[in-house]
Order: structure tokens, then C-alpha cells, then sequence
């Protein structure tokens, strides 16, 4: 997969970027140079991220295996255990454990340690002791948020990082996170079929209820183990199934027939391995090579360009306000020191009012977020509730037979939908309450800084209000209701990022329950001989699971509400104060520089004519990036 090209422009990027770090510094534009910092680890950070799905035994870590080309996840025929992998580069091989609960501290652990978390061995089920211990060590894999894989290979380096996911033929709260985190925060989803199991009833409920709700335009289907088909007729036969049965759900299915085994072989054999195993005469015949190609073109041209812009929108703010700073103390060079102190002093209390104006209004917002509190917090609560009753009226008119993929299927399509809708009605709230407080905010604080720009502008740029001395909200869009481009909100993401984590739903796992119990729990149950009283022992876990969960989970969500909306009026009023003290520095320096000689005055000039040529290279080559 060729990402060379997005390497080069984030290379060119960071260039620039690198330069009016230098200049900011040579300005003394302290509060500029720790935005540039931030973006440029922004950037260095923001990678492609791909989400692998399927169910169990559909060949996913062979898939992975063959992306990276090399042998970095183990392959079982028997279902894994619902544990979470992220990998991503690094320069040596490491298994970092990352918890849910952030009070516990990431722990490093060997890769022996690693394979025996993803692949246990399961319990004698006529042993108590033994189920026992077992269901202990699903609880401890529950208290785990991800596995960090850190491996160095070309692919990785090249800024792509692939998250591994449980089968999803398994309720537990793995398969949450994947609806609802996972996969809308991806730039590529892979859902991964068999080509001699191709789309089982689970699959295309999976598709339905979780998938869908998401972009479908990048979701990649992969039918694996083409290697196990006889003939090219087979071959397409399999092709055209998936695709007319994808077409229901899917109006233009991304479709791609591969052998990942015959993959990862001719790639390890390139690369110089010694190793057992049949390779094939061609890269082309895995039909690695199609989708690899595919993959890559959606990143560089749709995703990559969405990365991308962003940045280069981001430097022609930051260069614009620069660049503004140089046109301010030039313009002072022919105005008499008299006068200038005068225009000085005149400022001076303008910009006290407008900080109050400001901060002001940012405590109201924070009192009207505050007063929505307890009535969002009731819209969650009883969502949870409905889904906890629903899912256990679903138990009791279960009538099929007493087996775990039967049950488990029923009580996912009901609770499935139940999700989405509570999804759905919180997104609304936020949009018409939380949303449109933010905006309104937002564009009040324009408007002072607008305005405080006129008056500035007005005593030293003779009326060019064009000029923005007090620009640089930036980066995150926080859009109106109709979704319009031209009314978006840009605030920086210093400012908002930590209240868009509360109201937009990045950890979307806040609005959803934890699944009441793995399948591997009921299937301890089933081979234990309970079967006369097996719903009854389904009804009482679903009872506990979803009604144990919901004050802790009530809790979680007042306690994440309550502090994003602290850190965001928090950076908020950091950044006024940072915006209004610059500009304070800069009217008393621009007084301390009138009273430099003549000949450094000019040498001063120069040095900002130079500075400002660089600023319309700069801008120019953003602008070419840019679309």
C-alpha cells in the first residue's frame, strides 16, 4: 500500500510549519508558538485508521497479517476472547494493556503473556472451580479498554494504524465500541466474510443494526480464503453472491475476493523469510494487490485530503496572524512617539472591556450548559432504563431453541435498535440545546474581537479593517443543525476539544450499556445442564447487567458532562486572556521599539520585510496544497 504522497505533503507541511515557528519565536510570539508545537504533534499523530471486523473464524488476524506482511497477531481456529488491539508503529515490539477505568496505569506485558490474553483455554464445564476461575478472568479482560501493539513495519511508519476487533458474533461491550466508537471515528472499516461461510444470517444483522448506521462509503467488504476455492467459476460464483446480497443493504458494495494465507506468504518471502508454507507464483492472484490499491487511493484522495486541508487551513490562519503583528509595527514606524503613546493609552482600556465582555459571556455559557445538565442526564437515564425492561421482555418471549447463537441473536435485535434510537434522541438534544449555546457563544466572541480589530485597525492601519489582530479560533467545526458549510462555527481545538469529547460523543460507550454477559458466560451456563431453568438464569443476568450498570454509568456521564464543560470554559478563558495579553505586550512594544535609533529602526524594517516574504511563500504553498 503506496502513501508516499500523503508522507511528502505532512514532510512539506510540517516544513512550513517549522518556519513560522521560527519567526513567531524571533517575534516573541509566545501563545503562536505553542499553537504551532500542538498542530505539528497533531499532525505527526493524525494517521489513517482502519477497523477490522467479522465474525469469529473469518481469518481477521490473517487478514491483518498480510496488510502488515508480516506475523504480528497469532491465528486460532477456536473464537478468541473479546480484547481489542490497536497497532501501530514503533520502533521495537511491545504489548502496552490500556484499562477502562483511568485511575490504573497502562501495564507492559510480555508477547507470551499476550497470547495467552487473546487465545484462553476454556473451562471443564462440569467444574465448578474451574467456571469459576474462568468467569473471573472474563471479568479482568472486561477492565481492559485495548492492547497496544506497537511493531516496526513499512505500513505503520507510513502512518496507518489498525485496530483488531473481537468477533462480532458476541455480545459483550467490545461489540458496542465497535458500533458506536470504533468504526465512526475510522477512516476505513474492513468487514472480513469466508468465502466457504459467505454472509450468515449474524453477519447481515451485524451489517443492519451496527454497520450501516455509519459512513458506508468507507466500508471495505473482503470475502477471505479464496486460496480454498476450487476454481475461478467457484471464485465468482462467491463474488457475485456477496455482491447481489450486499446490494440490498449497501447501493455501491466495495467488494474484494483474496486469499490473506497466500498474501502473507508472498510478502514474507519478499521480504526475505525462511518459512513452511505454499507461496504464490504472483501477488496479483491473492487479490491483495486490488484491494491494497483501493484502499490507498480512498486514503490519498478522500481521507487524506480531509486530513490534510485542515492543516493547511490551519497554517494560512496562523500565517495571516503573523503576519498581521509585522503589519502593526510597521505601521507604527512613521507615527510620532507623542502620538503613539496617546493611541496607546486610548487601547489600553478597550482591550480591559472587551476581556470582561468576554469572559462574561463565557460564564453564561457555562451556566446554561450547567442548567441542561440534569435534563440530558434524564434523557440517558431513561434510555438505559427502557433498554434494561426491553431486554428482558425480550427473554421472556423468546420461544426458540435453548441454544446460545438462537438467544443471543434475539436479544440483540432488540436491544440493538434501542441503542440507536437512544443514540439518536441524545445527538438531537445536543444539537438543539448544547450546539447552538456553543454557537451563539463562539460568535459573540467573534464579534468582540471583530470589533476590537476595527479599532486597532482604525488607529494605526488607516481603516484596514481587513486586518484580524486578534484572529486564531481555529481548527474544530462545530456545525448548525442544517449541517451548512457557510454557517460553520471554527473555534480552536485547544478551546472546544475536550466539551466536543462530552456533547458530540467521541466515547460514544457513555450513551450505551455494557453488554449483561458474553457468550462464552451463556455457554457456561448451557454445559452446566441447566437447561430447565435456562431463560430464567438469562432473564435474572440481563436484569443485573443492565440494571447494576446504570448508576455507575449515570454517574460516568454526569462526571465526564460536569468536567469537559469546566475544561472547555477553562481553555476558553485561557485563551482570551493569552489573546488579550498579547495584544497588550504588543502596544507596550510597540512604544519601546519607537524609541530604538533610526538606523535599527531600519534594520528592523528590513528584517520584517524579510519575515513577511517568507509568510506569502508560506501561504502560497498552503494554498496550492489546499483544495
Amino acid at each position: 500500500m503506496d502513501l508516499n504522497f500523503f508522507t511528502r505533503e505532512k514532510n512539506l507541511l510540517r516544513s512550513n510549519y517549522e518556519e513560522m515557528l521560527s519567526i513567531a519565536d524571533s517575534l516573541g510570539l509566545n501563545d503562536i508558538q505553542s499553537n504551532i508545537l500542538d498542530y505539528v504533534e497533531s499532525l505527526k499523530q493524525d494517521n489513517f485508521n482502519i477497523v477490522v471486523v467479522g465474525e469469529f473464524s473469518r481469518g481477521k488476524s490473517t487478514f491483518i497479517n498480510a496488510l502488515l506482511g508480516k506475523r504480528v497477531l497469532p491465528s486460532a481456529t477456536k473464537p478468541t476472547t473479546t480484547v481489542i488491539n490497536k497497532i501501530t508503529s514503533g520502533e521495537q515490539i511491545e504489548y502496552v494493556l490500556y484499562f477502562r477505568e483511568d485511575n490504573k496505569a497502562p501495564k507492559v506485558i510480555s508477547e507470551e503473556d499476550f497470547k495467552q490474553l487473546v487465545a484462553i483455554s476454556e473451562p471443564d464445564f462440569d467444574n465448578e472451580a474451574e467456571i469459576e476461575e474462568y468467569n473471573q478472568y472474563l471479568d479482568y479482560l472486561s477492565s481492559i479498554a485495548y492492547v497496544n501493539i506497537k511493531y516496526p513495519t513499512k505500513l505503520l511508519e507510513d502512518g496507518v494504524e489498525i485496530i483488531d476487533t473481537p468477533g462480532t458474533n458476541d455480545l459483550d461491550q467490545a461489540r458496542e465500541e465497535i458500533t458506536f466508537q470504533y468504526i465512526p471515528k475510522s477512516d476505513a472499516a474492513i468487514m472480513v466474510l469466508s468465502a466457504t461461510q459467505i454472509l450468515s444470517e449474524s453477519e447481515i444483522a451485524f451489517l443492519k443494526e451496527r454497520i450501516l448506521a455509519n459512513d458506508i462509503n468507507k466500508i471495505f467488504f473482503v470475502i477471505n480464503a479464496k486460496d480454498k476455492l476450487m476454481t475461478r467459476e467457484d471464485e465468482q460464483k462467491v463474488f457475485d453472491y456477496a455482491l447481489k446480497h450486499l446490494k440490498k443493504y449497501v447501493p455501491k458494495p466495495k467488494v474484494y475476493l483474496v486469499s490473506s494465507r497466500g498474501a502473507l506468504n508472498y510478502k514474507r518471502k519478499t521480504n526475505g523469510e525462511i518459512f513452511k508454507g505454499k507461496v504464490p507464483a504472483n501477488f496479483a492472484e491473492t487479490g491483495f494487490d486490488t484491494l491494497e490499491g483501493e484502499i490507498a487511493n480512498y486514503f490519498i484522495n478522500e481521507r487524506g485530503r480531509i486530513k490534510l486541508d485542515k492543516y493547511y487551513h490551519r497554517g494560512t490562519k496562523i500565517a495571516s496572524e503573523i503576519n498581521n503583528h509585522i503589519n502593526l509595527k510597521l505601521s507604527t514606524t512613521s507615527i510620532p512617539l507623542q502620538e503613539l503613546e496617546q493611541k496607546v493609552n486610548n487601547l489600553l482600556p478597550k482591550l480591559g472591556a472587551r476581556k470582561n465582555q468576554a469572559l462574561q459571556l463565557l460564564n453564561q455559557m457555562k451556566t446554561t450548559l450547567i442548567g441542561l445538565e440534569n435534563d440530558y442526564i434524564s434523557t440517558y437515564q431513561n434510555g438505559l432504563e427502557e433498554i434494561a425492561l426491553k431486554a428482558k421482555i425480550a427473554v421472556s418471549s423468546y420461544d426458540g431453541p435453548l441454544e446460545i447463537e438462537n438467544v443471543t441473536r434475539h436479544v440483540e435485535q432488540t436491544v440493538a435498535p434501542l441503542q440507536k434510537n437512544l443514540l439518536k434522541k441524545m445527538e438531537d438534544y445536543k444539537i438543539k440545546y448544547i450546539d447552538s449555546k456553543i454557537q451563539e457563544t463562539v460568535r459573540m466572541l467573534y464579534s468582540y474581537f471583530d470589533d476590537l480589530n476595527v479599532n486597532i485597525s482604525s488607529q494605526f492601519l488607516q481603516g484596514q479593517t481587513d486586518v484580524a489582530l486578534a484572529e486564531g479560533y481555529d481548527e474544530i467545526t462545530v456545525h448548525s443543525t442544517e449541517k451548512s458549510a457557510e454557517e460553520d462555527v471554527i473555534v480552536d481545538g485547544l478551546i472546544l476539544g475536550s466539551l466536543a469529547a462530552a456533547v458530540l460523543f467521541s466515547a460514544p460507550l457513555v450513551v450505551v450499556p455494557a453488554a449483561f454477559f458474553g457468550g462464552k458466560y451463556i455457554e457456561s451456563m448451557f454445559q452446566s445442564k441447566r437447561k430447565v431453568n435456562f431463560l430464567e438464569e438469562v432473564k435474572v443476568q440481563i436484569g443485573r447487567r443492565y440494571e447494576e450498570i446504570i448508576p455507575k454509568q449515570v454517574e460516568t456521564f454526569h462526571d465526564n458532562y460536569s468536567k469537559s464543560i469546566n475544561q472547555a470554559i477553562s481553555s476558553l478563558e485561557s485563551q482570551v486572556n493569552q489573546k488579550i495579553k498579547r495584544l497588550e505586550k504588543q502596544l507596550q512594544k510597540l512604544l519601546e521599539e519607537k524609541r530604538l535609533t533610526e538606523s535599527k529602526v531600519n534594520k528592523e524594517i528590513n528584517n520584517l520585510r524579510n519575515m513577511q516574504s517568507q509568510l506569502k511563500n508560506i501561504i502560497t504553498q498552503f494554498k496550492k496544497g489546499s483544495r
